[in-house]
């Protein structure tokens, strides 16, 4: 069985509006992993950032909990290391179990050294849910920066 995996790269320029539209494919994953920016001079670093990461790892974690979501402290080390000239806080996370819906995230978020660039990674257990916070991703979403 294969395990859906969406990877939503949130492309921002300063000063614009970037609109995500997902495929009616990617509305079946389950697990979903956002890397997106602040002050970046490049969009590549989201690239790099998500290209690091063991997504066969996290598919695997996926099968061992077939119905149930996947621990936080589970997904805490499938979050990638910082990158070079790169520094990280400490990870976090949070296991959800509510009205029904489980759902489970990480998150961690870098920063550039002696930069004001930061790079924030999620990885989302949907559970194969349809709704949660993460319902309507299909939909289509957009981020609007201001002017810098």
């Amino acid at each position: 069985m294969k395990i859906g995996i969406l990877v939503a790269i949130a492309l921002v320029l300063a000063g614009s509006t970037a609109c995500v539209q997902v495929s009616a494919q990617a509305q079946t994953a389950r697990i979903v992993v956002v890397v997106d920016g602040d002050n970046i001079a490049s969009n590549q670093i989201l690239f790099d950032y998500a290209i690091s990461m063991e997504f066969g790892e996290i598919e695997s974690l996926a099968r061992s909990y077939p119905t149930d979501m996947i621990p936080y402290a589970k997904l805490i080390p499938k979050l990638p290391s910082p990158l070079k000239d790169w520094t990280a806080d400490e990870p976090t996370g949070v296991n959800i179990d509510a009205m029904g819906l489980k759902y489970a995230f990480a998150q961690r978020t870098y920063h550039k050294t002696g930069g004001e660039d930061k790079v924030s990674v999620v990885i989302w257990d949907t559970v194969n849910q349809t709704s949660g916070p993460w319902g309507g991703w299909w939909l289509g979403y957009c981020y609007e920066t201001p002017d810098t």
